[in-house]
């Protein structure tokens, strides 16, 4: 053996190697975790952006009605279901009894509209994407139906958000309720 010799050796490179790498491995952790946080901030608040323009229609339609009726009911007869009936399609009625509006939550979880001309329904769009929602999702209906509150649980990655995209619209009222 050389005295003197400079350098490393074979087996202080390899241990070197193996610390960077596991160095490297915890950092890229680190990150990837950060990012996934970051794309389901982003997510729940496109969910929540969804959600408030849902919202927002749904009061429009309502504040320009007379009435908000369950799909089983007739707007001739009014109200046939006891007062506070939850249910999970609406039509929303003019004075005169067109229908100016229709939500329901499908089997499926898709929040969807009725479009007025047809009569069909189809997912609620909010941009490019339908909103889903949780079985617990539904509307109530008050005494006289002049109103609705909207309850709508939504949901990302199959998981119902926070409490705070649970939607409790505080009995939106019809234009000519008391």
């Amino acid at each position: 053996m050389i005295k003197n010799q400079k350098g490393i050796t074979l087996t202080e490179a390899v241990v070197t190697m193996i610390i960077l790498g596991i160095l490297a491995g915890g950092l890229l952790t680190i990150l990837g975790l950060n990012a996934t946080e970051t794309s389901e901030g982003i997510a729940n608040s496109r969910i929540q952006m969804q959600y408030e323009n849902f919202v927002e229609e749904l009061a429009r339609d309502v504040r320009r009605a007379a009435y908000v009726l369950d799909a089983s009911e007739n707007f001739d007869s009014a109200a046939t279901l006891p007062a506070n009936n939850s249910t999970k399609d609406i039509r929303i009625y003019t004075p005169s009894g067109i229908i100016l509006a229709g939500y329901r939550i499908a089997a499926g979880g898709i929040l969807e509209e009725r479009d007025s001309a047809s009569g069909n329904y189809s997912p609620y769009m909010s941009g490019n994407k339908a909103i889903e929602v949780t079985a617990n999702s539904h509307f109530r209906l008050p005494g006289g139906r002049q109103g609705v509150e909207a309850r709508i649980h939504t949901k990302y990655k199959y998981k119902t958000i926070a409490d705070s995209l649970v939607a409790n619209v505080n009995y939106i009222r019809c234009r000519n309720s008391d």
